[in-house]
């Protein structure tokens, strides 16, 4: 049974990871060709300000800002499960956390690089707190097996 849960955990991991490159990399809904460059914000509270004036913004605007919000959240919730998966017994808060931030950090600059996305260092904020979130969720659940084990 726990190698069924090992293998189960691992494939998932897989597709995790498959799905945060395929989102951040090549998932664009313009088909043209950009400079994704031109675009990118190196400014962490820029646009904060925009994001303030919620209620101006058209229904297209509104709908864009709320998924790239909570997009950038929802997609990094799943990491801490796949750091311990990697980890192990080596899994700890300080490398989990650091962990979290670097694999953002990365994705930002190579979106830049490869001119795939617009790299924008508020999504390595909404990242941040989306990882921070799964660590939370993560010693829930570890918390509720260890409980349910015991009994």
């Amino acid at each position: 049974m726990k190698k069924v849960f090992r293998i189960g955990y691992a494939v998932t991991s897989l597709v995790y990871i498959g799905l945060v490159i395929y989102v951040t990399f090549f998932a664009r809904r313009r088909k043209e060709p950009h400079d994704y460059r031109a675009l990118a914000n190196w400014s962490m509270f820029d646009d904060w300000t925009t994001y303030a004036k919620i209620h101006e913004m058209t229904k297209a605007e509104r709908f864009s800002f709320l998924e790239n919000f909570w997009g950038n959240i929802l997609m990094f919730i799943p990491l801490p499960f796949v750091i311990y998966f990697v980890l192990g017994r080596q899994f700890s808060l300080i490398k989990t956390i650091l962990m979290i931030f670097i694999t953002s950090v990365l994705i930002e600059i190579l979106q830049y690089v490869f001119n795939k996305g617009v790299s924008d260092a508020g999504d390595v904020l909404l990242n941040f707190i989306g990882g921070i979130v799964g660590i939370l969720l993560f010693k829930v659940i570890l918390k509720l097996v260890l409980q349910f084990n015991k009994s």
